[in-house]
């Protein structure tokens, strides 16, 4: 049997949420595919991710930290929240073992994750168009003071400018195309990402390189960065501590 045998999944829309149905048996061989399904479903950036384990059979307890460490990653990028629906007795207490409260939100039924799930608040956003000139990243800057200052994150402000300011000066360059840049809040995170039109993935330089080590500004001044592949483009991605 394939490990896709062993673990079915498949996604359903809920919206603003998203709802991983699982239905199988979750080992160390199967957890690689859950990570690989749930990165799937959060790339629609739900406020919420429901998964649905109700038909999950936990046969080893390590695999069950795949979980928790998803919902870790989700509120780093996309900034969504992670509800699990659980019946089966091993995995419940192989999370209760493990302490995973304050991380995951764990409950016994969908209709209860659903309720949950309906409590998450709609997440306060800027959003701005910008166009492909030597003004766009002038006004990415802009955007960031007036995001940051509505939001009481004084702490913020220079490292968010600069990431802004970096990425959409790669869109501007690189993508040869007009630019989104939007700025989300969610609890101890701030969550920059600039969208363009092209689909070629901004390529880190090492220190050593002349010129093009923008990215490697952003990495350190950011908790976590990425780039997604988007129908239209791509949306590369940056999140700063809001604390």
């Amino acid at each position: 049997m394939t490990d896709a045998e062993k673990l079915r999944w498949r996604i359903e829309d809920y919206p603003p949420h998203t709802i991983l149905v699982l239905d199988g048996v979750l080992d160390l061989r199967t957890a690689p595919l859950l990570r690989a399904a749930a990165l799937k479903a959060l790339a629609a950036h739900p406020t919420c991710l429901i998964i649905d384990a109700a038909e999950v059979r936990l046969t080893e307890d390590i695999a069950a930290t795949v979980l928790p460490t998803l919902a870790l990653n989700a509120a780093v990028w996309p900034g969504s929240a992670v509800v699990l629906c659980a019946t089966s007795p091993a995995l419940l207490s192989r999370l209760a073992r493990m302490g995973t409260r304050q991380r995951i939100a764990v409950c016994h039924s969908l209709a209860q994750a659903k309720d949950i799930a309906s409590t998450q608040p709609v997440l306060p956003r800027f959003r701005e168009r910008l166009p492909m000139s030597p003004q766009a990243p002038r006004r990415a800057r802009g955007l960031v003071d007036r995001a940051c200052r509505s939001w009481g994150l004084a702490h913020a402000v220079e490292p968010a400018r600069t990431i802004a300011s970096e990425l959409v000066s790669n869109a501007v360059l690189h993508a040869h195309s007009e630019s989104v840049l939007t700025l989300t809040l969610r609890e101890r995170y701030l969550h920059l990402a600039v969208s363009d039109g092209s689909q070629q993935t901004p390529r880190q330089r090492t220190p050593e390189a002349d010129g093009g080590r923008g990215l490697l500004l952003v990495e350190a001044l950011s908790v976590a960065w990425g780039t997604e592949v988007t129908a239209a483009g791509k949306r590369v991605w940056a999140t700063l501590s809001a604390e």
